[in-house]
């Protein structure tokens, strides 16, 4: 809910979604903290079901990839293509395979506050090329004074290089394809759709 929080905080009308209960209760709990609303709704976002259009949606880092058959993904996008206004805009972002067929390294991380100290670390389990899964294992430490608490979760994420890609998106009409940026988010620096790439955001414009 990150996202639905920064855009509430500056003003939006904003609409979240996800299964997971703890998840939108988390999440309101933060609105409520900086004093900004938000409509949440938990729903599948292969068919969730809103009455009135919306301008604009969002897709953020890989959840798209967590849809993990091409008639998922497909429901999904038409889905989102069904609740949009003509000329909306839907901003999905993910990671696909490059041509050199390196997705992920191990990513790691870590932070400090005065009572904690985290550590995070992901990588690759288990790739299974001919169903397109890729699955991932994150592993969070968490200092707490003397005290660490170990997490494990695993993740299943769908692949795509840029040919799948492109042929999922062929099959949804309804959207446009009319710019490609990269993770770093430059808004003036466009790229596009290469067997270079790996972190993409697509902007897909409703017809």
């Amino acid at each position: 809910g990150r996202l639905v929080r920064e855009m509430a905080k500056r003003g939006y009308a904003v609409t979240g979604m996800d299964l997971n209960e703890p998840a939108l209760v988390y999440c309101q709990k933060k609105l409520t903290e900086r004093g900004s609303w938000a409509v949440l709704s938990k729903q599948d976002m292969t068919r969730f079901q809103f009455d009135q259009p919306f301008d604009a949606a969002f897709n953020a880092i890989n959840t798209f990839r967590h849809l993990e058959t091409e008639d998922a993904a497909l429901q999904h996008l038409k889905c989102v293509a069904k609740h949009l206004r003509t000329d909306g805009v839907y901003v999905l972002s993910l990671h696909i395979v490059p041509h050199d067929g390196e997705l992920w390294g191990t990513e790691r991380w870590s932070t400090k506050t005065p009572n904690y100290t985290v550590k995070y670390a992901l990588s690759v389990q288990a790739i299974d090329e001919e169903k397109r899964i890729e699955t991932l294992k994150m592993t969070m430490k968490v200092l707490e004074g003397t005290k660490e608490t170990t997490m494990t979760d695993l993740l299943r994420l769908r692949l795509y290089d840029v040919d799948q890609l492109k042929g999922l998106l062929a099959k949804v009409p309804a959207f446009e394809l009319v710019a490609v940026y990269d993770f770093w988010f430059e808004i003036s620096e466009k790229t596009k759709l290469t067997k270079n790439s790996c972190d993409v955001v697509l902007i897909l414009k409703k017809k």
